[in-house]
């Protein structure tokens, strides 16, 4: 498994790959480590979006692993954080960019040691590190979603993602399974044919026509109904997050007949439990996306820190058969 995986992410057209969890305490630390040692010896480049990396979880108040880097690495992130990083380093440059932990720098580590990372909050500023990364030869970047910060693994930010759940989400084996299966199918929801010239606006596209709709935000879900045309397919295209309560306003109309389907932006735009997705697809509902997300891999922590926990091998196991990605376990 260890080799299909360093092929996955050695693969030329992946540069940069986001590390992102189901939640807290999911083993999305360990999975970093275990993705660093695979990559090993190239230089990397990494960062996080957010802050991670802390020595006691801020919820649990219990010890968490570190983030464990080789020598020759180089770092973005925040200079407040310099001053718990284990290893000496070397300030390259200032970024310009700033996050509450101070201005975010790049600095290469001058032995193997142990970081804090602190590093930029948008994925604008995200994508700009990233670029700045290759100048100092970094021949892959990491990228720490750091607590369910999904925005990482937009494909405008990342080039693919490791996806990453544990027994930490539940204590029921069936629904941590279904979950996760049902998360991966969001990140990657298919792709549609239609291209937009504008994608910061809602739009409403039926046969050749595409309108600029008058509502800002998605959440006025009441206002777009008098848009839709009973005789055609209609393709609503949203710019924010499509949630729940969207799709129990929409659900109705499709029932009376009317063809509706969504279009976001990418996979992390969408939040949606199964129940209200399921709702929407069997009603006749359809979801697209923009641009869909790479997925490379799943990885998996059977262990809960409260103490209870399930067989590496059977969860493994159980989510192989429902997925097209290899799954792993870090510590096996």
């Amino acid at each position: 498994m260890s080799q299909i995986l360093k092929e996955k992410l050695m693969d030329q057209d992946i540069y940069s790959v986001s590390i992102v969890g189901m939640g807290k305490n999911t083993g999305k630390t360990v999975t970093l480590n275990y993705l660093i040692s695979l990559l090993d010896p190239l230089t990397l480049g990494v960062t996080s979006i957010g802050i991670d990396g802390e020595k006691i979880d801020n919820l649990t108040f219990t010890p968490k692993p570190s983030i464990s880097l080789k020598k020759g690495t180089v770092v973005a992130t925040g200079e407040k954080t310099l001053k718990e990083f284990t290893s000496s380093y070397e300030i390259l440059e200032g970024t310009g960019i700033f996050n509450p932990l101070g201005e975010i720098v790049m600095v290469r580590l001058q032995e193997d040691g142990e970081v804090l990372l602190g590093g930029p909050e948008r994925t604008t500023d995200l994508k700009k590190i990233i670029s700045t990364f290759k100048k100092y030869g970094c021949g892959k970047v990491l990228v720490d979603g750091a607590i369910d910060r999904r925005a990482a693994a937009s494909p405008y930010v990342t080039d693919g993602m490791v996806f990453v759940t544990g027994a930490a989400f539940s204590r029921d084996f069936t629904r941590l399974v279904g979950e996760t299966v049902h998360r991966l199918n969001m990140l990657t929801l298919p792709q549609t044919s239609i291209s937009l010239e504008r994608e910061d606006k809602i739009q409403l596209i039926s046969g050749e026509e595409i309108n600029f709709l008058p509502i800002k935000s998605a959440l006025l879900a009441d206002q777009l109904i008098g848009y839709f045309k009973g005789d055609r397919e209609n393709l609503l295209y949203i710019p924010g997050a499509l949630t729940d309560s969207f799709l129990q306003k929409i659900v109705p109309w499709i029932k009376k007949g009317y063809k509706i389907g969504i279009i976001v932006k990418d996979g992390t735009k969408v939040f949606l439990s199964p129940k209200a997705y399921g709702q929407f697809t069997d009603s006749g509902g359809k979801i697209e996306v923009l641009k869909s997300c790479k997925p490379l891999a799943l990885g998996v922590n059977p262990l809960s820190e409260e103490g209870y926990g399930f067989d590496s091998t059977a969860l493994v196991n159980s989510l192989q058969q429902l997925v097209p990605i290899p799954v792993f376990d870090p510590l096996k």
